[in-house]
């Protein structure tokens, strides 16, 4: 992977870029973030090779905190540790999930206690065999950072993630291929579950030098909005289009009142 990352905000102090899904962000083996050379494009690299401060899932992609300094580092690493810095996920779950509002999931993650809010955003069809008819695209918010928290959290609902090859009903021989090369060359309708659909796009936390609050925001990514109406689209060509044009006659016969 050599593309160059793309920089949603940087300053002086600090950046905040797009990780790529397939790449981890550290490790001690294969290709990482931050053993490769991508984060030397940000302003100031040449003074002090600029590190993340938090991580991103290998396949989870959006965006991550990176800091220009070790000063900078360790505030905004003790920023997360006071809970101080806030992000915002958005997913693709199977299944219809069918709460209102605010809602919160209090279910321990190895055995500590753990957290997530999450706003259910909207419902489509699928006729894939794991979604029963239903996919549903949700906000996720973590109060607590677990090793694969959201991911854990949405299966115990009983709606894993999209491609999750680790918590939902995959095949145990169904394997993704971590490279992110591969996920920009192939389409949504040649491998619907080549991706994890988890993607984070929204943090805020106060600057560590101005204290002021900073909020960075992404677009929801094309292919994720892609795969929703491929999803809905084999569904009303399936044998799903027939009852659902039934249903509509049978509406159409009813008297009003």
């Amino acid at each position: 992977w050599n593309r160059p990352l793309k920089i949603c905000y940087q300053d002086h102090h600090l950046a905040v870029v797009v990780k790529p899904q397939g790449i981890s962000v550290q490790g001690a083996e294969g290709l990482t973030l931050q053993r490769s050379d991508l984060f030397l494009q940000l302003e100031n690299a040449h003074v002090f090779k600029p590190i993340a401060v938090h991580r991103l899932d290998c396949m989870t992609g959006g965006l991550l905190l990176v800091a220009k300094s070790k000063i900078i580092e360790g505030k905004l690493k003790q920023l997360f540790q006071l809970r101080k810095c806030k992000k915002r996920y958005r997913a693709l779950v199977f299944g219809r999930l069918v709460e209102k509002g605010d809602c919160m999931v209090r279910e321990p993650v190895g055995g500590k206690p753990t957290e997530t809010r999450y706003q259910v955003l909207y419902h489509s069809r699928s006729s894939d065999t794991l979604a029963g008819g239903w996919i549903t695209v949700v906000d996720l918010f973590p109060i607590t950072g677990r090793r694969h928290q959201l991911r854990r959290h949405l299966k115990y609902l009983g709606h894993p993630i999209w491609g999750d090859r680790r918590y939902a009903a995959y095949p145990k021989t169904s394997k993704i291929d971590k490279n992110p090369d591969v996920f920009l060359k192939k389409k949504i309708e040649d491998d619907p579950h080549a991706r994890l659909c988890l993607y984070a796009m929204e943090i805020a936390f106060p600057h560590p030098a101005t204290g002021k609050e900073l909020t960075v925001i992404m677009d929801e990514p094309e292919w994720l909005k892609a795969l929703v109406s491929y999803q809905e689209k084999l569904w009303l060509e399936g044998d799903n289009a027939a009852e659902l044009s039934s249903k509509n006659e049978n509406k159409k016969d009813k008297p009003s009142n």
